[in-house]
């Protein structure tokens, strides 16, 4: 899914979608503005855009109720909302994350910082959406070959008892052994296109077994790591994972790992941040990690987890950027402020001496030198 990608902007504000239709219809998007969150809930239904930019506070079904409507509706539940908010309240983004959002973004709003954040929710549901119809094309043809292979275990059953009709039996036992090795070039032309997804997404993908250990790592894991897959595979990820921190820099201990804590819980992690230290390159890398849990049938331990490493770096830097600039511009504002204070003394003081000297010269007898009717004025 790429630039042609169709974008619905909600806000009650014209401005605002004006500025955000401008910025998008700019990078390529396909836009849909709607003032309302009812007009927003008719026009997702009508047709179902590729993700929500929707703000949070309007008058009417505000954006937290929209989110919420369009996740109730299996007609538009997968579609990726991002809010767009004033409000920076960490109730404002709990609240948000509950109802279904997949991002938050604060006004005001960087236009990079947008585009970069849309791009990345179309490219993990692009490729969550790819991963799926794969994951299902490879369970039909795994069952497919079983029904197939139970089916030639019963016929040679037959052949054995039935010695009369072997020559018979052998040609629809040949048919059947066709049609099985059809099924098998379906299978390993999914698995092809399964590992060609691997290979190339941008996201790092690594394979955990039951027991934590690393069984398959992709290039782009290799790049984030700066680990070579043999390096990796064969261990746990406690045992070669450098410093790592939380988004507020506290130390992120192994045992929480989202890979470690899925296959201990059985649930998925999503969204988790986690700064990795390079110490080859001497830098901090941001990543954003989901750790999704796999059963095998009637299992109710998982006996593999995969955890996908997405690079959010420069996404941490611009808004580590913008967090200096608004510190630096409220220095300037104090700045400025105590200036217009002195000013105003000064001028004050100014006004206060030239009474002065109208007094004393009123007192000399002589004329007063400055005409204090306008400065009373103001």
């Amino acid at each position: 899914m790429g630039k042609n990608a169709t974008i619905l902007i909600v806000d009650d504000i014209v401005t605002n979608l004006k500025l955000l239709n401008d910025v998008l219809t700019a990078e390529g998007y396909s836009v849909r503005p709607a003032n309302s969150g009812e007009l927003a809930i008719s026009s997702a239904l009508a047709d179902k855009p590729d993700l929500v930019l929707l703000d949070v506070r309007m008058p009417g079904l505000d954006g937290f109720e929209v989110c919420r409507r369009l996740k109730a509706n299996r007609e538009t539940e997968l579609i990726p909302v991002i809010f767009i908010s004033a409000f920076d309240e960490l109730s404002d983004r709990l609240k948000g994350f509950e109802v279904g959002c997949v991002d938050f973004i604060t006004k005001p709003f960087e236009p990079k910082e947008v585009i970069a954040r849309i791009h990345t929710q179309l490219e993990i549901n692009r490729l969550s959406n790819e991963l799926a119809a794969q994951t299902l094309e490879l369970k039909q043809a795994n069952l497919m070959l079983q029904e197939k292979t139970e089916e030639i275990e019963v016929q040679n059953e037959e052949l054995q008892c039935q010695t009369e009709e072997l020559l018979e039996q052998n040609e629809e036992y040949q048919t059947q052994n066709d049609e099985l090795l059809s099924v098998k070039k379906i299978i390993e032309a999914s698995e092809k296109k399964y590992r060609i997804l691997f290979e190339t997404m941008a996201q790092g993908v690594v394979y955990h077994d039951a027991n934590g250990v690393i069984t398959e790592v992709n290039p782009a894991a290799e790049r984030i790591f700066d680990m070579t897959s043999n390096e990796m595979k064969g261990f746990k990820v406690n045992e070669f994972l450098g410093s790592t921190v939380h988004s507020d820099g506290t130390h992120y201990s192994a045992p929480e790992h989202p890979g470690i804590m899925a296959l201990k819980t059985g649930k998925p992690l999503l969204k988790e941040v986690m700064g990795l230290y390079n110490h080859k390159k001497g830098k901090l890398i941001w990543v954003n990690i989901n750790a999704i849990p796999q059963f095998t049938e009637n299992h109710l331990h998982p006996d593999q987890v995969i955890v996908t490493y997405e690079d959010i770096t420069e996404i941490k830097q611009a808004e580590a950027e913008l967090i200096l600039q608004a510190e630096r511009l409220k220095i300037s504002n104090d700045e400025l402020s105590r200036f217009n204070q002195v000013a105003v003394g000064r001028e004050l003081r100014m006004i206060e001496l030239k009474r002065e000297i109208n007094d004393l010269c009123s007192k000399l007898g002589e004329q007063t030198r400055y005409a204090l009717d306008m400065l009373d004025n103001d």
